[in-house]
């Protein structure tokens, strides 16, 4: 790990220096996953993710784990085989790269002319020699409207920089200085207990310490808002886990009790839609549609791991 402390520039609206952080770890890279992919699960079929699913989970039947690397190995067929389900059965989403903020009519006629002529291009079996019009002309177009799309996209991103560094020049030096004059004089915070009102930082920090001590030392003859039932409930299941415990020779297992299927299937299907995978790729769909046989294995998972 590393840390450097950068110098000031008109972008920091911290009270501090800039402070880049640099954590450095080993991992493994999955180059199976494509992460500029997106599955769009509403226009999906569900049974046919669930179909394939079964077919690959199948050939990790009667998994067998006896080390810490078996276990590390049945994770990964389970990634690969949800990820490779979710590839051949799910639709992607259609990536909209035009969909830009600098994006005009100029250039989406350049973008056009580039489309037209490569689809000439195409149509005369795409020839690769220079002297070919059809090939040339497309070349020339497409790096016409690259050189075009860059300079209208730092042209733009030009301008956004210095919008915000000048609107943040005026937050810093005259946007306080115009503000401060009208403002109106607060009395600061004041909380009033008991007929006595508390004002300062030093009195509400009492006025809280003695507060949440009482309610920590309160008895059902001290107060109304003690609840007995419960304390007596909380009571009763402490003396079942300590008992329970002192029962044991190993007191780490008792209380881990083996995950059942139905607890993670239902996990699995109360688990909502359209949120962000994590690195892995999978999603909370790719679970939820996984259907009776992912569950199995899940559930096999878990029970291994603890």
């Amino acid at each position: 790990m590393s840390c450097y402390v950068h110098e000031d520039h008109a972008l920091n609206t911290s009270d501090h220096l800039p402070i880049t952080l640099v954590f450095k770890s080993r991992y493994t890279r999955n180059k199976v996953l494509n992460h500029n992919v997106r599955y769009n699960w509403n226009k999906s079929d569900p049974a046919l993710y669930r179909q394939n699913l079964r077919s690959l989970l199948s050939h990790i039947e009667g998994y067998t784990i006896n080390s810490k690397s078996d276990l590390d190995q049945y994770i990964i067929d389970i990634h690969l085989a949800i990820n490779k389900a979710v590839q051949v059965s799910i639709p992607q989403c259609r990536f909209k790269a035009h969909v830009r903020p600098f994006w005009d009519d100029e250039l989406k006629d350049f973008h056009k002319e580039q489309i037209s002529l490569r689809h000439v291009w195409i149509g005369n079996g795409k020839p690769r020699d220079n002297n070919h019009e059809s090939y040339s002309d497309y070349k020339t177009a497409k790096r016409r409207f690259a050189r075009m799309f860059e300079d209208k996209q730092q042209t733009f991103y030009q301008k956004e920089y210095e919008k915000v560094e000048n609107d943040i020049n005026m937050d810093i030096k005259t946007l306080w200085k115009r503000v401060r004059p009208k403002r109106q004089p607060t009395s600061g915070t004041a909380i009033t207990v008991d007929g006595i009102t508390y004002k300062s930082q030093d009195e509400l920090c009492e006025m809280w310490r003695r507060h949440y001590q009482a309610l920590l030392n309160e008895q059902a003859s001290e107060s109304a808002r003690y609840d007995s039932n419960h304390a007596d409930i909380l009571c009763k299941q402490l003396s079942d886990i300590k008992q329970l415990s002192n029962s044991s020779d190993d007191p780490t297992n008792t209380l881990l009790e083996p995950f059942s299927i139905n607890e993670i299937a239902n996990t699995c299907k109360g688990l909502p839609n359209n949120k962000a995978p994590g690195y892995d790729q999978i999603s909370y769909e790719c679970v939820k549609y996984g259907g009776y046989k992912l569950y199995e294995h899940l559930t096999d998972l878990y029970n291994n791991i603890i």
